[in-house]
């Protein structure tokens, strides 16, 4: 008779042949191996593990031996373990944290603003998190796995690197909302991994002083007609570039010198109405020979929204140090240098102004003030050359 080891051995597991249940020590999880004799007089060696869940023992296969090895039962055993602490029946199959990571951004897609933020989120969890917790269950996972996911890119690109757990952070939140783990070690990580001082990095912007000789030069290139018209647009209603980008004709009050930009594409989720200068309605004009069934102001050569990186080439083709974004900054500067009021200032920028409040009580978006001070704006920059 084979000795019967306190804790299992790969040996006494390939040889044992003597029938029983041998049990893998008092740390082995509830861990057994299964040794019987089959129907044909085969020896069948299998192995299974005995959890308490909700008051009740209860045992299930982890599959037979060889094809599990007592290391691959062990951990199997352990797994097991791990998802009871976090809430988890390891006996009922659980979502992957690659489907629980779909369904998170699935579920948020139509709340965001576009398609790029659903494109963003895909493509970082696809490329730092996928492929070491894509097949896991989400009740197996610890916090040092989400280390191993964050922590190489931590310090070497902090802005990724935190936008990537706050990703993680919401796909756990879903996994212990649907009751598939108690909590969220993608919060529990900050304490592992080390501080970090973040510069804020902003956006190139041209001096306000030069932006006639920027975009001089812009008009005199061989780019799309359209594409020159958007950045001048951009510089003279000081507006994001996607707003302008993603401009309409029916978003265009011509009586009234005035476009609306709708709340689902302004960042403030707010309508915003923009007062437009002599020069703006000049252009205006201008765009009217690319008008198309788009109903865009600025339609790209295929008459679709044209990309940000149109206008950036802009810039970039003619040696401009400097974002599309930037000239946001040049024109705050602009009123900060000319004591114009800020809140005016900041209006125009399409900002909020005040705290909430503040806000529930002022409630006009001081239009009149705004055309005054962008009529202004059109004139520096005309008096530059322009």
């Amino acid at each position: 008779m084979m000795k019967r080891p306190v804790i299992l051995n790969a040996s006494f597991v390939r040889y044992v042949s003597e029938e029983g249940r041998y049990g893998d020590g008092r740390g082995g999880h509830g861990l057994t191996l299964l040794v019987k004799r089959t129907a044909n007089g085969r020896l069948s060696k299998s192995w299974s593990q005995r959890l308490t869940i909700d008051g009740k023992d209860t045992r299930k296969g982890l599959g037979s031996y060889p094809g599990v090895s007592l290391a691959t039962a062990r951990r199997f055993a352990i797994r097991n373990i791990q998802a009871m602490a976090n809430g988890c029946n390891p006996w009922e199959p659980t979502p992957s944290f690659a489907e629980l990571a779909d369904r998170t951004v699935s579920m948020n897609a139509g709340s965001w603003r576009g398609s790029r933020t659903e494109m963003i989120w895909r493509s970082t969890l696809k490329t730092y998190a996928i492929p070491l917790l894509g097949e896991r269950q989400a009740g197996e996972i610890t916090v040092n796995d989400v280390l191993q996911c964050l922590e190489p890119i931590w310090l070497e690109k902090p802005h990724t690197s935190g936008k990537l757990r706050v990703m993680m952070s919401a796909v756990f939140k879903l996994a212990v909302a649907n009751g598939n783990r108690r909590d969220n070690p993608a919060q529990d990580v900050v304490a592992l991994l080390p501080r970090r001082k973040v510069t804020p990095v902003h956006h190139p912007a041209v001096p306000h002083q030069r932006i006639g000789e920027v975009l001089m030069m812009v008009r005199q290139s061989d780019a799309p007609q359209p594409a020159k018209l958007c950045l001048d647009w951009v510089v003279h209603t000081a507006c994001r570039s996607g707003e302008a980008r993603g401009a309409r004709w029916l978003d265009i009050d011509v009586g009234n010198r005035n476009w609306v930009i709708p709340a689902g594409r302004s960042k403030t989720a707010k309508e915003h109405r923009v007062p437009l200068s002599t020069e703006c309605m000049r252009i205006l004009g201008r765009a009217m020979e690319f008008k198309g069934p788009s109903g865009l102001v600025f339609p790209s050569v295929r008459g679709k929204v044209m990309t940000d990186s149109r206008l950036s080439a802009l810039l970039r083709d003619n040696a401009v140090e400097g974002t599309v974004h930037g000239f946001r900054s040049s024109f705050r500067n602009w009123c900060g240098e000319t004591s114009k009021p800020r809140e005016i200032a900041e209006l125009c920028l399409g900002h909020l102004v005040g705290n909430a409040v503040e806000r529930a009580y002022a409630r006009s978006d001081l239009l009149e003030r705004r055309r005054q001070l962008m009529t202004e704006w059109s004139a520096y920059l005309l008096a530059q050359g322009v």
